[in-house]
């Protein structure tokens, strides 16, 4: 390796130091054994023991009405 050439690793401090609030969209973890769970139909599930997250009830915004950006 160069001299001048920059380590490819972080230090093990920045990933756990570090809250940048990006794990708002995290895939999650079961709460049984930290398994990272799977998409389904309306959550998440591990397939490990099969524990069912289910996803929040969202409000969907409005169908927009109006002239569109090509002018039609």
């Amino acid at each position: 390796m160069a001299s001048w050439a920059l380590p490819c690793r972080l230090p093990p401090t920045y990933a756990v130091g570090m809250d940048d609030d990006l794990d708002w969209g995290a895939q999650p973890r079961c709460p049984e054994d930290g398994i990272l769970m799977r998409d389904v139909p309306g959550g998440w599930e591990c397939p490990h023991c099969g524990h069912v997250q289910h996803a929040p009830e969202v409000e969907l915004p409005p169908e927009f009405d109006g002239p569109s950006i090509h002018g039609g």
